[in-house]
């Protein structure tokens, strides 16, 4: 018995190998295209580069190249805060856009994304920092020459991808207004997150600022316990639980006909991540919605705070030859492997024996998405 199962088990990791193999020599056979992306993240904390590594991995795996032909490298391609070997150091370097450099980077550049501009703070750099005032951030928020870039590039018809949290603290409100202008949205300064386990002694997922807001305007009483959605506004929080304000705890992403069709996008897909909640000028721009599955109780809470179960998760603007998208979510934070392994046309048959959600959010909706957007686009200047 022992011996049939080292057989079966042995047969299918060569299986797997060769299919892997495989990919991984369809790969390489795959055209290159070449595409100069400016990748713009001020909020690295460390050499992981969380929040725009995925973005790194679909433009390698796309086979995309700088104009020089060389690929792209997650730890050093990207404009924002840079941390330095040694990190017990502490020590830093910040790549910012100079004013005179504007017109000459949106001549270079062919397509621009705003990963994430929340920023690094003193408290979370310099660890045991205690600040008596207000926290301030060593880099952070959209400036006015990171508007001044993205209208150039607006203005000269490149590929214009901003993600969520480019609007949000600490951006100011007269960059804010006009960027909010420049792409046809309002943000309501309401954001939201999926979370496993409410109960705030075993809570790694939300910050501490918002757990301790809702407590000190609640009697000193965090009362939660289990999976849940919490929204706050850095006024009001307001915390969804399952069975109780929920049907179903995990926030969906619902994706319009074109997704569906032309991207091959489904037309259902669960997102755990930070999302924000924003309204749009023009409807017909939005390619896809978040929905929250709430229950009359639910329900009846969030239009207390003038919210809604349903609100945009893709906005994009293709008038008049424009090529902008809006994710409404920190999409381009998703878990990576280390081992890089080209596996492009199987991928969704090892999804199947996958469970972890995150993963399936990054391989089945926004790797592709985000090909389909950079491959369309690169048919325009070809």
């Amino acid at each position: 018995m022992l011996k049939i199962l080292k057989y079966i088990l042995l047969s299918i990791s060569l299986i797997l190998s060769l299919l892997a193999l495989t990919e991984y020599l369809l790969w390489l056979n795959h055209s290159k295209k070449e595409i100069n992306i400016f990748v713009m993240d001020k909020t690295v904390r460390d050499l992981n580069c969380d929040n725009h590594r995925s973005l790194f991995e679909v433009i390698n795996n796309c086979r995309i190249t700088k104009h020089d032909g060389s690929n792209y490298d997650f730890r050093n391609d990207y404009f924002g805060f840079f941390p330095l070997k040694p990190l017990s150091k502490r020590i830093y370097e910040i790549k910012r856009i100079l004013l005179e450099q504007i017109d000459s980077l949106s001549d270079e550049y062919d397509a621009l994304y705003y990963a994430d501009t929340y920023g690094v703070y003193f408290s979370e750099w310099y660890k045991g920092f205690r600040a008596s005032t207000v926290n301030s951030f060593i880099e952070g928020g959209l400036t006015q020459n990171d508007f001044l870039f993205v209208k150039s590039m607006k203005d000269k018809r490149k590929l214009v991808i901003l993600e969520y949290n480019t609007l949000g603290s600490p951006t100011s409100e007269l960059i804010k207004y006009k960027t909010e202008k420049l792409l046809g949205i309002h943000t309501t300064g309401w954001i939201g997150k999926y979370v496993n386990n409410l109960d705030s002694s075993a809570n790694n997922e939300l910050p501490n600022s918002i757990i301790n807001n809702y407590f000190n305007k609640n009697y000193r009483k965090w009362p939660f316990k289990g999976p849940g959605i919490v929204l706050t506004n850095n006024i009001y929080v307001i915390v969804l639980q399952k069975d109780i304000h929920l049907l179903s705890e995990k926030p969906l992403i619902n994706s319009c006909n074109f997704l569906q069709e032309h991207y091959h996008l489904p037309e259902s897909t669960v997102y755990l991540n930070w999302f924000e909640i924003v309204n749009v000028e023009d409807t017909n721009n939005i390619l896809a919605n978040y929905t929250l599955n709430l229950t009359a109780t639910g329900d009846s809470l969030i239009h207390s705070y003038g919210l809604s179960s349903f609100f945009p998760a893709i906005i994009s603007c293709h008038r008049n030859g424009l090529n902008m998208y809006y994710f409404a979510g920190d999409f381009a934070n998703n878990p990576v492997n280390v081992i890089d392994i080209k596996l492009m046309y199987i991928q969704k048959s090892i999804n199947l024996f996958k469970f972890d959600e995150s993963k399936l959010f990054f391989q089945n909706f926004y790797s592709p998405l985000l090909e389909n957007i950079l491959d369309e686009y690169s048919k325009t200047f070809k």
